[in-house]
């Protein structure tokens, strides 16, 4: 049995507008889970995980673990584990499903594929609550995500290397629990109505590759209009962008990430976005993403 791997693992952006808990595409943005079996664990984080939350990707991680033993039915092993990218925490950029993902995938690779695919995807979707970001995070490109009686069904297709993504990243964080509180119990019919038909428009046109056309289904009446709330300038950073090129934009999962989404001068979109922060007295980064079409990939070596 092997007793080292490297698991990297793409950044995502779920939601997509309308899509709530059912859209998610995979980023050129990444962070690495290695594991080796030991007698002596422990548990190494770096990146942005040292800088914000080393403590709740321990968490994480042991959370994962578990499971991963559970639903295998094996004894809990010692690991070393070494946590290292780039994905910024609680900014709906899925890092918490990086983690995960690393973890249930490593282990499940030292162990000989013990779960199958859809296994590990089943899991570690359960552990998030929602399959958008792990369902994205292993396939790679635009995904299409449900929970169908506790199997998670997935349907990708590739996004082309024109397509560029421009992720404003605030520097506050927004906890998911708290984003999910603030939405309502239940919705009017209209609204309901509406989002599955923006959702129904705005997959087709992915498929369709009528990428021009995304620009009028991206309104959404199911979560960002309450959790603006949270991140004050999610709509005028997207009528931003949209001003400045951008096919749209949409709050990243549960933020606070603002994403937009360009076919030209995604530069300009970035810069728009920025002064938007600037002009509201809060500061956040830029970052121009392609989409991922490999998803989580298992490297050589070691850490």
């Amino acid at each position: 049995m092997k007793r080292l791997i490297c698991v990297r693992i793409p950044a995502t952006t779920a939601n997509v507008g309308p899509g709530f808990d059912t859209l998610g595409i995979a980023l050129q943005l990444y962070n690495r889970v290695g594991i080796k079996l030991t007698r002596a664990p422990r548990t190494v984080v770096s990146g942005e995980f040292e800088r914000e939350e080393s403590h709740a990707a321990m968490k994480m991680v042991m959370q994962a673990a578990r499971a991963f033993f559970h639903r295998t039915e094996r004894e809990e092993a010692g690991m070393s584990i070494h946590i290292e990218g780039d994905i910024p925490i609680s900014r709906g950029l899925g890092s918490s499903a990086t983690v995960r993902l690393g973890i249930v995938a490593g282990l499940n690779r030292l162990y000989g594929g013990a779960l199958k695919a859809g296994d590990v995807l089943d899991l570690v979707a359960g552990l998030e609550g929602h399959p958008d970001n792990a369902s994205a995070a292993i396939h790679g490109g635009l995904v299409v995500a449900g929970d169908m009686e506790g199997k998670i069904v997935c349907i990708a297709t590739r996004l082309p290397k024109s397509l560029r993504f421009v992720a404003a990243i605030p520097d506050y964080q927004v906890e998911t629990k708290k984003a999910r509180a603030l939405l309502p119990a239940s919705l009017p019919l209209p609204d309901a109505v509406h989002n599955l038909n923006r959702t129904a428009l705005l997959v087709a046109s992915f498929w369709n590759r009528d990428y021009k056309a995304i620009s009028n289904f991206l309104d959404d009446r199911i979560h960002q209009p309450y959790r603006a709330a949270l991140v004050p300038q999610l709509f005028p950073a997207i009528n931003a962008a949209r001003l400045a090129g951008a096919i749209g934009g949409w709050l990243s999962g549960s933020g606070s990430t603002i994403m937009a989404m360009t076919l030209t001068n995604p530069e300009k979109v970035g810069q728009a976005m920025q002064k938007v922060f600037d002009d509201s007295g809060k500061s956040c980064r830029i970052r121009v993403l392609g989409a991922d079409h490999h998803g989580l990939a298992f490297e050589p070596g070691g850490y």
